[in-house]
Formats: structure tokens, C-alpha cells, sequence
């Protein structure tokens, strides 16, 4: 598949766009389809998504980081803003989001 493609499909999912319904969980499959094929802006809005949970979604902070930090590594200043605020959250509560700080 064409992972901007991919990014844009997910992002009509998360807003409801284009006639098709609110869906985090399909939204969440696209995502991870763009994001293995090193999309930066699909690894980051999956890895939000997985942040804030809801919708169907379990929330899971220990693959959001991962995400995140994919995303990251590839100059995302989104990313890269919400990578340091994960850290500095798991640094002031290292029970709160696992080992965000090692990745």
C-alpha cells in the first residue's frame, strides 16, 4: 500500500471526513500500516492515539512511546515535542508510562 495514502485515509477516520464515520479502531489499523513503512506522521498520530485511548481503543502508553519515538528519530517536531514531554512525565513518575525514558 501507499503509506501517505495510508496516513490520509486514517486521518478521514479520525475526523469523520469524506462520508465516513468516527473510527478509532480503523483509523488505529491504517496508521499501523503507514507507520511500518516509516511514515513519521502516521507513527506519530498512531502513537497518539494509542496515548489518549478511548473509542474502542485501549490506551497504552508503553507502544505509544514507541511510536513516538519512531516518529521522532525521522525529525517529526511533533514527535520529537511529545517524545520530551513523555519523558519528562515518566521522570517525575517513573510508575505512570513504564520505561519511556530508556527508549
Amino acid at each position: 500500500g501507499h503509506p501517505d495514502a495510508q496516513e490520509r485515509l486514517a486521518s478521514l477516520y479520525l475526523c469523520g471526513e469524506a462520508g465516513l464515520g468516527v473510527s478509532a479502531v480503523l483509523a488505529e489499523q491504517w496508521l499501523r500500516r503507514a507507520g511500518l513503512q516509516e511514515h513519521p506522521a502516521a507513527q506519530r498520530k498512531l502513537g497518539e492515539l494509542l496515548l489518549r485511548g478511548g473509542d474502542g481503543m485501549p490506551r497504552n502508553v508503553d507502544e505509544a512511546a514507541t511510536w513516538i519515538a519512531r516518529s521522532a528519530e525521522q525529525g517529526d517536531a511533533e514527535a520529537i515535542r511529545l517524545l520530551a514531554e513523555l519523558r519528562e512525565d515518566a521522570a517525575e513518575d517513573p510508575e505512570a508510562s513504564g520505561c519511556v525514558g530508556d527508549r
